[in-house]
């Protein structure tokens, strides 16, 4: 590796989860978690669309301009803006800008001009609180710590379309998917798990429920009692009801976590979704009650998670 990263590093600036890296000749370097390939979209096949119906100049007004003259006018800008209020420059962007270059590095120029920013809710901030409130952090499995794990569960996440390296990594492992509807990853799958949309939160505490029943809990979890009595209240029929997963489906799935316990990654798309902070932070849940710890990801942050 040290001999590969001599040379000039290239980093990928699309919208997913692997960020893979390629040497001066746009060849993915084979390192893990990359492992010398790439999706369909990025690295050398974006050579080739740059090459095609691309903007290669600056424009002000529909005129072609130079790149300096087009800083300059932008500087100009933010000077006119900045001495009115500087809090009318508003910074927008999603956690698909998660580079150090594409995300933190601009964030020096807003921060200094005192701009407004969004908190970036749209993508994640409900699920990483979700998670923090029962760890303390949002912190989850790195890439390395993958292979340790014999399943996993994605849990709204596409990972067969979106994260091609962390689904090699599984590959021969048992997969389960649990989505709204039967996508790619679900097709690909040992087992696909539907449940309606919005009702997510409703299934994982069907889980949790059967853990406890069936004397199934392994981990210590603080204020079980107060999690038991609340997972109690709710018929185990009724919440097949509501999520659409039959009382088969989830018992299975609880005793799955139970023998298997598998990594549990959870999609972005859920915290955009009816109860999705909710959700989010149930489903973390579950593999404390397996007895895992840091068994949980959302993409795109080190807990995983998928669009």
């Amino acid at each position: 590796m040290t001999d590969q990263l001599i040379s000039m590093v290239i980093a990928c600036t699309r919208d997913c989860y692997d960020t893979c890296i390629f040497d001066e000749n746009y060849k993915p370097l084979n390192i893990f978690p990359i492992n010398g390939f790439t999706c369909a979209r990025g690295g050398r096949a974006d050579l080739i669309r740059n090459e095609r119906n691309r903007v290669t100049s600056a424009y002000i007004d529909g005129k072609e301009v130079s790149i300096d003259e087009a800083i300059k006018y932008v500087a100009k800008l933010f000077r006119e803006v900045i001495k009115r209020n500087p809090a009318r420059i508003l910074r927008t962007d999603y956690d698909g800008n998660q580079g150090l270059l594409t995300w933190y590095f601009p964030d020096r120029l807003f921060n200094v001009v005192g701009a407004s920013q969004t908190d970036r809710s749209i993508c994640s901030a409900e699920g990483h609180a979700a998670i923090k409130v029962h760890y303390g952090t949002s912190m989850g499995a790195l890439p390395e710590d993958f292979i340790k794990y014999r399943a996993a569960v994605f849990w709204a996440f596409p990972a067969s379309v979106s994260a091609p390296h962390i689904w090699a990594l599984f590959i021969k492992k048992f997969k389960v998917a649990i989505d709204v509807r039967l996508s790619d990853t679900a097709k690909k799958s040992d087992r696909a798990v539907i449940v309606k949309p919005g009702t997510d939160v409703f299934l994982a505490i069907g889980v949790i429920k059967v853990l406890i029943e069936e004397g199934l809990v392994e981990g210590k979890v603080r204020h079980f009692e107060e999690l038991a009595d609340y997972v109690g209240r709710f018929p185990l029929d009724y919440l097949s009801r509501v999520s659409g997963v039959s009382v088969d489906d989830i018992r299975w799935l609880a005793e799955f976590y139970h023998d298997y316990k598998p990594l549990t990654l959870i999609g972005f798309a859920l915290g955009r979704s009816l109860n999705g902070g909710d959700a989010i932070g149930m489903i973390s849940l579950i593999p404390a009650w397996s007895a895992l710890r840091g068994g949980v990801i959302t993409t795109r942050t080190p807990w995983v998670g998928g669009e």
